[in-house]
């Protein structure tokens, strides 16, 4: 073998080295290249779970916030009433604010057909507080049974805009109808 042959013999040799080497660093980028690719899905993984664990803390909060406002809101205690005679049949109630914030508003929500009472329905009883004592008077049915449970839903509008609904409830009696005057008791004679 001549200095040609071992040339071309290790030229050869480097060459088929190099040939497993670039097999090699061929089959390593490809195995980084799946490597980063499952990386990649996990990340968009993790990124999907983050952004749905952001979404359900949003919702506890507002629900918190919900919770912490609803407990915040008013409290009301309807008196037992009473239905009397005055020339025609009224119901008579107490509206009280038991407790809660200052309250720009409080409008009750009654069907006018429900229980024969009337008048009752979208009526604004005005501004409450801590306290208040809100007389309701509304029409009666002359030949409504008595006793009766009334419920009214309440709306509520506090002073810087925000509302409550609510619900209140009573019995209502019958007063006794008047004694006829002594004029008109003279006149039977």
């Amino acid at each position: 073998m001549d200095a040609g042959d071992w040339i071309a013999a290790a030229a050869t040799s480097i060459s088929v080295v190099a040939g497993v080497f670039s097999w090699s660093q061929a089959r390593s980028a490809k195995v980084q290249a799946e490597t980063a690719k499952e990386s990649a899905l996990y990340a968009q993984r993790q990124t999907v779970a983050a952004e749905e664990q952001l979404r359900l803390a949003r919702e506890q909060f507002a629900a918190e916030i919900a919770v912490q406002h609803e407990a915040g809101g008013p409290t009301f205690e309807l008196e037992p009433g009473s239905v009397f005679y005055d020339e025609q049949r009224y119901a008579k109630m107490t509206l009280c604010q038991v407790t809660g914030p200052v309250l720009a508003s409080v409008v009750i929500s009654y069907p006018d057909d429900y229980d024969n009472l009337s008048g009752l329905d979208g009526r604004d009883l005005g501004a409450s507080s801590p306290g208040s004592r809100i007389p309701v008077q509304c029409d009666a049915e002359y030949n409504m049974v008595t006793p009766v449970a009334v419920s009214l839903t309440l709306t509520c509008t506090g002073a810087n805009g925000e509302t409550w609904v609510r619900g209140a409830g009573c019995q209502l009696d019958s007063e006794p109808d008047p004694a006829p005057s002594w004029r008109s008791r003279s006149r039977r004679r």
